[in-house]
């Protein structure tokens, strides 16, 4: 997903934007506050809180993984 800042310089394009948001092809945010919440919930969750030794390890496994890979 991508978000846009848009002017709307036309009516024709207003027009087009209501049909576009009519069949939800896009959504409307209000204001830049709800912009922050829905970036932020996207990665709510991703990470699990672990010991950074914990993380370094498996860093170190997926890293000689690539290497193997690429080799």
């Amino acid at each position: 997903m991508q978000t846009y800042y848009l002017r709307i310089r036309k009516d024709y394009a207003a027009a087009l934007i209501e049909d576009l948001l009519r069949v939800y092809a896009v959504e409307l945010i209000e204001n830049k506050n709800e912009l922050v919440k829905s970036r932020a919930s996207r990665f709510r969750g991703a990470m699990t809180k672990r010991p950074m030794s914990e993380i370094e390890e498996q860093l170190k496994e997926i890293r000689s993984e690539w290497d193997h890979r690429i080799s």
